[in-house]
């Protein structure tokens, strides 16, 4: 089973100064400097990355992204924020990786689920 992209084509919600996804590609990574980065769910409706909510302080998150308000649905860990620099993957073995800007693993979720 060929795993190189992972389900229908996202893309950018943000015009212009942020960069464009076409495929949520294994290997692409987001990471916690501004509120411009995200990847965008097929319909447009949410979408995934971090939020800023401090000045140093960032929420890995899925928000409602049609919305002016664009309001947080999830948040891994809302009680303890991330500093900016902080980076999340989807790795070559589908799972999302989230590190400390320093390299260090803060939290890995296994994307691919179970295989009977």
């Amino acid at each position: 089973m060929d795993r190189t992209h992972i389900g229908p084509t996202w893309t950018q919600p943000f015009p212009a100064t942020a960069e464009s996804y076409k495929n949520v590609s294994l290997g692409l990574s987001l990471t916690a400097l501004n509120n411009d980065d995200s990847w965008q769910s097929p319909s447009s409706e949410f979408a995934f990355g971090f939020q800023q909510v401090e000045d140093d302080g960032f929420l890995l998150a899925i928000w409602f992204n049609k919305i002016p308000e664009k309001t947080i649905v999830w948040s891994a860990n809302r009680n303890s924020l991330m500093q900016r620099g902080t980076k999340v993957k989807l790795t070559e073995d589908v799972r999302l990786v989230l590190n400390d800007r320093k390299g260090k693993q803060i939290w890995c979720a296994d994307t691919a689920g179970s295989h009977a």
